[in-house]
């Protein structure tokens, strides 16, 4: 049972979402390479406010301490706003997660479990989330 206060502030958070990538202001990524800013996060047909809004709500996710089950129906709500279909599948979704992540700054044990439980292992997954995390976008 994932307790009140994390369920309403979730909420909140995912009610302010559509105002954009500068919502939060978050930590530098904590990357070992420099962060290139000509490369961009990667988009759903262009739409770079879903994969920010992706990445704002990871980043308020983690910070809010969430649990794994409501995560995933942040992300389905985020893609019912933004007009994407099947975000699941969509490599900029789980590139953006990781860029969540980075912003989160958290630790390897974190980013092995998300990548374990919210990429549920796939190889493909967990790489695009590694690469957004890496990135730091």
């Amino acid at each position: 049972m994932t307790p009140p206060r994390v369920v309403f502030t979730l909420l909140s958070l995912l009610s302010l979402l559509p105002l954009g990538c500068s919502l939060i202001a978050a930590p530098e990524p904590r990357v070992s390479q420099p962060v290139d800013p000509t490369v961009r996060i990667g988009t759903v047909d262009g739409d770079e406010a879903y994969s920010c809004a992706v990445r704002d709500y990871t980043y308020a996710y983690v910070d809010a301490d969430g649990e794994g089950p409501d995560f995933a129906r942040g992300l389905g709500t985020i893609a019912a706003r933004h007009g994407v279909r099947d975000w699941d599948a969509a490599d900029a979704t789980w590139i953006a997660v990781g860029a969540g992540l980075a912003r989160a700054q958290v630790s390897a044990t974190t980013l092995a479990d998300f990548k374990r439980t919210v990429g549920r292992a796939d190889p493909l997954r967990t790489s695009d989330i590694q690469r957004g995390y890496d990135h730091g976008y």
